[in-house]
């Protein structure tokens, strides 16, 4: 009998701290005025599988965030402050894009195609450089508004 009360009450106290834990994730993920964003992003119309998708704030209180597609191109955006698919917070963003291969398989005239890197296995990214990080005028920028923001980005090899 005393078993049965010690397991119920054990039942009981995880009930309650679970109940707890999740009113006090649900006040901090509000802190920083999350909002949803999901996307697709195509290569030459096709879908980017396992393509980097990174937000980069133009708005001083703007939170940077990024993404991977799924093999169908379809990607959702985690903040600098939360757990995976959280969003970020509303303002203008420049939208950068990394597809990362092995340098083996980089055209044989990229002078990043060297002996030494593709010996060492290194990754480099085979998107053109207007999308890549390193390129500070991005050809893409969007708005996040408050609720669901989906956005779609067609890229071109060429």
């Amino acid at each position: 009998m005393e078993d049965c009360v010690l397991k119920k009450t054990f039942r009981v106290n995880v009930f309650l701290l679970t109940g707890l834990l999740c009113l006090v994730a649900l006040g901090c993920s509000n802190k920083f005025n999350l909002q949803d964003i999901v996307g697709t992003v195509t290569i030459d119309g096709q879908p980017a599988a396992e393509a980097g998708v990174v937000f980069v704030a133009l708005d001083p209180d703007g939170r940077d965030c990024g993404g991977r597609t799924d093999e169908n191109g379809v990607f959702t955006m985690t903040s600098s402050v939360g757990k995976g698919g959280d969003g970020t917070s509303p303002g203008k963003y420049k939208v950068y894009f990394e597809k990362m291969v092995p340098a083996k398989d980089l055209p044989t005239d990229d002078p990043r195609r060297t002996k030494a890197a593709i010996e060492s296995d290194m990754y480099f990214n085979n998107l053109p450089e207007r999308y890549r990080i390193e390129n500070e005028k991005a050809e893409f920028e969007v708005e996040v508004v408050k609720g669901k923001n989906n956005f779609t980005f067609d890229l071109k090899s060429k």
